[in-house]
């Protein structure tokens, strides 16, 4: 029941605004919606029947039987050798995500004295898996490091409590645990509810990241097997809702000691350019398109 009431009591004295500082942010989880598309000239479509036909007879029982599978695949290639032509297109939708996935150090600073404007800078790095459903492909893995720039604005701000209303509302509920039962606060509970306090905002966060993402993907399909990773300049936006919440002790002459802080953020990011992963003069031609992603972050404010 003590604890229960220092708990309510701390939360009921906040100060206005919040701190400037570093600090460092964590993704808890992230999702994207990815979009794969592409076309296969008759060369690589030639190319991968000839393939198809080796690997038949390397597992078959009898591969002299497959001979003429082979050698008909041959011809095809070689009738289509320096064609330019487009085979056949395709397209595909999938998703990529992941855990614990990009984290960030940064400063954070606001302007004035209601501190509703504030700036966020830092530098990041994550990571995410999934997939696409495109014939032949496999695991995609991306890697988005750079820079982001935010503006932050709070549309809460709780006001600094005075030393009068601290005093009332520790005198009303040490009351009120009396009642509830019928023994009586010591002094050192009452010390300590009276002199913890939080400053707490909430807003919005719009932002900018600026950097690139180095994608990996494992495809069955010649040519585009032959890539093992191709890096792009990214820009994204972001937009999200964000809580923050500091925490403070005030000593016996009223300064306050900075005791840490976290903040809480769900948001979405919006990349801006395509992964043109592999292309070539003979048709085949492989595109990535993360459209949209979601993210849950949680930051620690550094004392």
């Amino acid at each position: 029941m003590k604890k229960t009431l220092l708990l309510f009591l701390s939360f009921s004295f906040w100060l206005h605004a919040e701190r400037n500082g570093f600090y460092l942010g964590l993704n808890f989880a992230e999702g994207s919606y990815i979009k794969g598309q592409g076309s296969i000239g008759e060369k690589a479509s030639a190319e991968n029947a000839l393939n198809q036909a080796i690997n038949n007879a390397k597992n078959s029982l009898f591969p002299e039987q497959n001979t003429k599978a082979i050698r008909d695949a041959q011809n095809a290639l070689n009738e289509v050798k320096d064609s330019k032509k487009i085979a056949n297109r395709f397209a595909g939708n999938g998703g990529s995500g992941g855990l614990f996935n990009e984290l960030s150090f940064g400063y954070k600073y606001f302007l004035g004295k209601k501190r509703i404007i504030g700036f966020r800078h830092s530098l990041f790095f994550g990571y995410q898996l999934g997939g696409v459903s495109v014939p032949g492909s496999g695991l995609i893995v991306f890697l988005p490091y750079g820079f982001n720039t935010d503006l932050l604005i709070n549309w809460t701000n709780d006001k600094r409590a005075s030393q009068e209303y601290v005093e009332r509302r520790v005198k009303g509920l040490s009351i009120f645990y009396k009642d509830m039962t019928g023994r009586t606060l010591d002094a050192n509970t009452l010390k300590k509810a009276s002199r913890h306090i939080f400053r707490k905002s909430s807003g919005l966060v719009i932002g900018m990241d600026i950097g690139a993402s180095t994608w990996f993907a494992s495809n069955n399909l010649t040519p585009f097997n032959q890539v093992k990773s191709h890096t792009i300049f990214q820009l994204q936006g972001k937009f999200g809702i964000r809580y923050n919440s500091d925490e403070y002790d005030i000593d016996r002459y009223g300064d306050e000691i900075y005791l840490g802080g976290s903040s809480v953020e769900l948001g979405v990011k919006v990349p801006a350019f395509k992964v043109n992963y592999y292309s070539d003069n003979y048709g085949d031609k492989l595109d990535y398109k993360r459209v949209v992603s979601v993210y849950l972050n949680y930051t620690y404010n550094f004392k």
